[in-house]
């Protein structure tokens, strides 16, 4: 599935893209729709490895930044609970 945090399209304040192009220090272009709705079922062509290569790589950026960028994970974190409020 996918996820935008901050809820609904349109209503959002903050997508993940931004999140990890802030955390990756780089301007990071929208993901092809056209590989994401391919079929991931088969043998992954070259196109498939390169995005999925790309999530997994931001992934791991995003959570070493957000390790130790404290003012902008309390700051995501205070946004993503004003848009999607999480029952503790």
């Amino acid at each position: 599935g996918r996820l935008d945090v901050g809820g609904r399209r349109g209503t959002r304040n903050l997508a993940l893209r931004l999140v990890a192009s802030r955390a990756a220090g780089i301007p990071l272009a929208p993901k092809a729709k056209k590989i994401a709705k391919s079929n991931w079922s088969r043998d992954l062509t070259h196109e498939q490895l390169t995005y999925s290569a790309r999530d997994a790589w931001l992934g791991a950026v995003v959570f070493e930044g957000l390790k130790t960028e404290t003012g902008f994970l309390a700051a995501a974190t205070a946004a993503i609970n004003a848009q999607i409020p999480i029952a503790e």
